[in-house]
């Protein structure tokens, strides 16, 4: 009876697992649109620095497409310029979904979608909701999960650097 109930059990995880891998990723909390409005300005990145992490930045490229490029590991902002010309920078990010997203601007909000991995290795939608300031900066006042699960209330403003030669924003990653 033991051996039945133990090999009935084996059998429940497993497709448990199964089911949940097979599920895939969430999907981001909107799809992608081009951006129409010059409310905030396209030719470089926006950055964010954090006392938590001295001389790191956190970085979205905007792109008029409706596309972001992110570096949510914070890259030293000194070497910013040169990994975004960097082909084994760009081959890199091209094929993982993290370091890409989509953005809205509404009037003067923007919204700002990527996903995150989880410890079950699914990819799970993100949205950060904020306020443009100036065509060169914007702040971040809150984050959840496309769900509307795990809201957090932020302040963190990002402040544009115009690049000469911005990254290629197409990706397969993007319908």
């Amino acid at each position: 009876m033991k051996y039945i109930f133990l090999i009935c059990f084996a059998v429940i995880l497993n497709l448990s697992c199964k089911e949940v891998s097979e599920q895939g990723d969430e999907p981001l909390c909107s799809s992608r649109s081009v951006n129409s409005s010059n409310a905030l300005r396209l030719g470089g990145f926006y950055f964010s620095t954090s006392s938590l992490s001295p001389g790191r930045a956190f970085i979205y490229i905007l792109n008029s497409n409706g596309t972001l490029g992110n570096t949510s590991m914070g890259l030293p902002l000194s070497n910013a310029q040169s990994n975004f010309s960097s082909s084994s920078f760009l081959n890199y990010i091209s094929d993982n979904k993290s370091y890409w997203g989509v953005y809205h601007i509404e009037s003067s909000s923007i919204y700002i979608d990527t996903w995150h991995a989880s410890s079950n290795g699914k990819d799970y939608g993100y949205r950060w909701t904020g306020e443009i300031l100036s065509d060169t900066s914007f702040r971040i006042l809150s984050s959840q999960l496309c769900n509307g699960s795990e809201f957090r209330s932020e302040d963190e403003v990002y402040y544009f650097y115009p690049l000469e030669n911005k990254p290629d924003s197409v990706t397969s990653l993007i319908p």
